[in-house]
């Protein structure tokens, strides 16, 4: 049902009602057609957001006002305060919806919330304080979060609180404050959502990814994963070591392989590779490699291909491991083997000898004729296998017990007659070495480990004439592996389980383990912390002694402790204690270390920060006052010429020229007033964690040329050489373009500013060890030593001139830092003093991928081919009236109004209207009520409705949203933009026909 148009009755626009789901149209059109009853006085009523909607009924938000007063719905307990919520839509909630008053005292409850907190009678409950419910170490953030909210702030946050019975539960929190009218809190609504289920699935998957790097290292399995697009590889630390490394390669990929390949395996290697390829087949082969120590070795390489959602392989993830001694044991093997088979057919007639050979022979082998009889066996056969029958075919083979282990496709499968390698040989097949499982003849439920070599016999035409299988039992050793692998699960299950960094070391000093905290601490990739490659992640100037006591201990034996400072993994270092014990055997030698790293930085720091705290305050207050001055200063510094230039617009609007010249004066300071402000509102939103980056691949050459072009004009005007150096390629990297644009720009100003006229600025970027590099050098004022360490602080400044000619607020640096560490970078400067210039330098993590092509650039208007009819509503006479004299001048139809009731006029005389442009603060009722009534309206239920207001903050975007407007523009918006914002309309079509 549609609802009726017209105004809605003035006592719901005086309650400030609040607003309804689309999906509740039909109630809202009876509550319009029905009006407040008669002499009733309307209750007040809050504006509900988007999410408030979608955790009580998962619909989508309208924009139609609703009184308390007439809802006469249910509520949850006798004790429910309904001020200002909808109570349909609270006990409709699949979730846990609680009212809370402005101190945090529970009011009311849904039923759905009582049955997952397993409460049975709400009463007691009533009044009580809502963090009581919950365990006390996470009342401190729900405490904070009832704060923020009494402030008009929300706050979603997890915590674990079981239910009234005990049962265990994780829940979603989100706490949100309920406006009045006025837009003051008048309650506090929360909303928990339980996500038990969801955190044991996390637990779980953390839990697997541990077990699989557990299994890899215990079983001295190397990784690696090639990415079929590129060529580029990742491997771990154990795959370097089979390839005889022993430190991390870099830049490993397919050619480099190939390159170890030993020259007369290299052939059918690639041969193989690419028939896998090209069948995307899992594989696996053995082949030798050749180390750079000139030594050969035998590896086994295995390679499956990773298809993303079932389609087109993207990459292939593998494991390798040396199998040389494997190798020699089956060579000696195989000679044995040889040599028995060769004794065999050249004394035949010399039985006895040949028994003797095979029965002194220290594994068990066995020979078959063409059709798989047993005819010789020897006693080490008869060791392993007991009293076992003479079979006189392949079929009678299932008598014999056997079972693929572990780690195999069939682990656990009982082989069948035809999988026993003396059976494949037959079939001319050479099985180089299989582990199986066997059951001995007359010994049940007792299993030996065996690993079997199998060969066909040939005659000299080469056709099979028999088999040989030789067999020896290695259980012994499968057990110690297994114990040893045992071993080395429960120890990195305690590690890992530990809160401490935990790390290991050989006797010689070699750091060849560190748990999953070390790594979560400081952000170091597996394995670039091993060796001694944990001592490049201490700051510069404890790594000499660190050292130093780190060879005392290890030369004498004694425990070795000491505090140091470790790069966290946000860029920041943090004091550590290091201790570390010998793990000594029983004559008194070292074969191992083990130790521990614990975080003592904020120890350290309240200790320091007794004694610098009086003059950090005044320090923090000086630069208060001083940044204050700077922006009362760049706020003035553009109102003169605007006003001078609005006067001359006044006294000369009849000279053209004159008007033209003052127009840009005052487009150029109304631009430089904007970026103060986005300035600003960068630096707040980037210090709260706000900032949204569009990301995508760039070319950084193609960005700094961006940045240099809207640097230029200042460069030049200020009479600088400017000098652009590229090394080889176009490095690429992942990031937003405009961001990182921003931050070249600010660079180069910086640059052009504080270099006296005539002066040499240089540009140069590079790529090299995984990171691309933008250097910002100039031949300036520099910058002074005592100033360099807090020169990416918020409001530093060095000293500046009466006339503080340079400009700016001391935030830019700062802002520079804070995006370039959003894009996992970071920034350095460097300075030998004062007039001896300045080098600023951005690193990046480099991207193999490819730059985007085909995005949509910023700015571009289409040209109007279709004239558009536009309303621009706005209480600001001359906003408005400019506004359409642009849109008019670009080919639309537009019209103005001020106020709410001359829109909706306006709307009914000029009929169909392709789009709004509307001002929320109206005097009469705001931009969001206004666009209801016009969506509702048959002049603008097709149109584009956009939004162009003072208010951006996040949630003024938000509720923009919710109101149904397509797009959101803060004043002062640029033309161009608005444009933009037209083409569209005009490339899906406007609303009306033309003509």
């Amino acid at each position: 049902m549609q609802a009726p148009r017209g105004p809605a009755p003035r006592a719901a626009q005086r309650s400030g009602a609040s607003l309804l789901c689309n999906c509740n149209r039909s109630r809202f059109c009876r509550w319009r057609q029905r009006g407040p009853s008669p002499g009733s006085k309307a209750k007040r009523g809050i504006i509900i957001s988007s999410a408030f909607c979608r955790n009580l009924s998962g619909l989508a938000l309208g924009n139609k006002r609703m009184n308390a007063a007439d809802a006469a719905w249910p509520v949850a307990t006798p004790s429910a305060d309904p001020r200002g919520i909808d109570s349909l839509l609270f006990e409709a909630s699949p979730d846990c919806v609680k009212l809370l008053d402005l101190d945090g005292r529970l009011l009311q409850m849904n039923r759905n919330g009582m049955c997952a907190m397993e409460i049975d009678d709400f009463g007691p409950l009533c009044g009580q304080e809502w963090t009581s419910l919950w365990p006390e170490e996470g009342r401190a953030a729900l405490t904070a979060a009832v704060a923020e909210a009494r402030q008009g702030r929300s706050r979603r946050l997890t915590a674990f609180c079981p239910t009234q019975k005990g049962t265990p539960r994780w829940w979603d929190v989100t706490v949100a404050p309920v406006p009045a009218g006025d837009g003051e809190p008048q309650s506090i609504l929360s909303v928990s959502r339980d996500i038990t289920e969801l955190h044991r699935a996390r637990d779980e998957q953390r839990e697997t990814v541990a077990r699989l790097g557990f299994i890899l290292a215990s079983s001295q399995l190397g990784a690696w994963e090639l990415d079929l697009a590129t060529g580029a590889a990742r491997t771990s630390f154990l795959h370097d070591r089979c390839f005889g490394y022993d430190e991390p390669v870099r830049n490993w990929n397919y050619d480099a392989f190939i390159a170890a390949v030993h020259p007369d395996d290299r052939a059918w290697v690639v041969a193989a590779f690419a028939q896998a390829r090209d069948t995307e087949q899992d594989w696996s082969f053995e082949c030798r490699v050749v180390w750079p120590d000139g030594s050969i070795h035998w590896i086994a390489v295995h390679g499956s291909f990773f298809r993303p959602d079932g389609g087109a392989a993207k990459r292939i993830l593998g494991t390798v491991v040396e199998i040389t001694a494997r190798k020699q044991t089956e060579a000696e093997l195989r000679e044995t083997t040889l040599a028995a088979v060769q004794a065999a057919e050249a004394a035949e007639t010399e039985r006895g000898r040949l028994n003797a050979l095979l029965e002194a022979t220290p594994v068990g082998i066995v020979y078959a004729d063409m059709h798989g009889q047993l005819t010789v066996s020897n006693a080490a056969m008869r060791e392993i296998w007991g009293d076992y029958p003479q079979s006189d075919s392949v079929e009678r083979y299932v008598d014999w017990k056997g079972w693929w282990p572990d780690g195999t496709p069939g682990a656990g499968q009982r082989l069948t007659a035809n999988d026993w390698p003396l059976a494949r040989a037959l079939q001319g097949e050479e099985v180089q070495g299989e582990i199986v499982e066997i059951e001995p003849f007359g010994r049940p439920d007792e299993r030996v480990t065996i690993l079997l070599r199998a060969s066909p016999v040939r005659d000299a035409a080469g056709e099979v004439i028999g088999g040989v299988v030789v067999q020896q039992d290695v259980t012994d050793r499968m057990r110690i592996e297994r114990e040893l692998r045992d071993s080395e699960r429960r120890f990195r299950t305690i590690t890992e389980a530990m809160p401490q960094m935990v790390w290991a070391s050989q006797s010689d000093g070699y750091s060849d383990y560190f748990n999953r905290q070390w790594y979560e601490f400081t952000g170091a990739a597996e394995g670039e912390s091993y060796g001694d490659g944990w001592m490049r992640l201490l700051h510069p100037d404890d790594v000499e002694r660190t050292r130093q006591r780190w060879e005392q201990s290890r030369t004498t034996g004694q425990m070795y402790e000491i505090e140091y400072r470790l790069r966290h993994r946000s860029g920041d270092y943090r004091w550590v204690l290091a201790r570390g014990v010998p793990v000594k055997i029983n004559d008194g030698d070292v074969v191992r270390w083990m130790g521990t790293c614990t975080d003592i930085h904020e120890h350290r720091r309240l200790l320091d920060a007794l004694g610098e705290r009086e003059e950090a305050l005044r320090l923090a207050d000086r630069r208060k006052d001083e940044f204050l001055a700077m922006l009362a200063h760049e706020l003035r510094n553009p109102l003169a010429p605007i006003s001078t230039a609005a006067q001359l617009l006044r006294l000369a609007a009849d000279d053209p020229q004159r008007v033209r010249a003052s127009a840009e004066v005052i487009g150029r300071q109304i631009t430089h007033l904007t970026n103060l402000v986005d300035d600003l509102l960068d630096v707040s939103r980037v210090t709260r964690g706000l900032v949204q980056l569009d990301m995508e691949t760039l070319d950084l050459s193609g960005v700094v040329a961006a940045a240099v072009e809207q640097s230029r004009p200042l460069i030049t005007a200020r009479g600088h050489a400017l000098s652009i150096r590229s090394g080889p390629g176009a490095p690429c990297v992942q990031g937003d373009r405009t961001r990182l644009v921003q931050v070249i720009v600010n660079l180069l100003n910086n640059a052009a500013k504080y270099t006296p006229p005539g002066g040499h600025i240089t540009v140069e970027v590079e790529a090299s060890d995984g990171m691309a590099r933008v250097s910002v050098t100039d031949n300036g004022i520099g910058i002074d030593k005592a100033l360099l360490p807090n020169v990416f602080d918020l409001f530093s400044q060095g000293t500046r001139t009466p006339d503080r000619s340079q400009g700016g607020l001391g935030i830019g640096l700062a802002l520079v830092r804070s995006l370039v560490g959003l894009h996992g970078g970071r920034i350095s400067a460097e300075s030998q003093g004062a007039n001896a210039g300045s080098r600023f330098t951005i690193e990046l993590p480099l991207s193999n991928a490819k730059p985007d092509s085909g995005r949509p650039i910023a700015g571009q208007v289409a040209s109007v081919t279709t004239p558009l009819r536009v309303l621009v509503v706005d209480d600001n006479v001359d906003a408005a009236m400019l506004l359409a004299d642009v849109l008019r001048m670009a080919g639309h139809e537009s019209h103005a109004a001020h106020n709410a009731a001359d829109a909706i006029e306006s709307a009914e005389r000029l009929g169909q209207i392709d789009a709004f442009i509307l001002d929320i603060g109206l005097p009469d009722m705001t931009g969001y009520e206004l666009a209801t009534r016009l969506r509702d309206h048959p002049a603008g239920e097709r149109a584009m409705y956009v939004a162009l207001t003072g208010y951006g903050q996040p949630h003024d975007r938000v509720l923009s949203r919710a109101a149904g407007f397509d797009h959101h523009l803060v004043k002062p918006a640029d033309a161009q933009k608005v444009l933009g914002i037209l083409a569209d309309v005009v490339r899906r079509g406007p609303a009306r026909q033309p003509g």
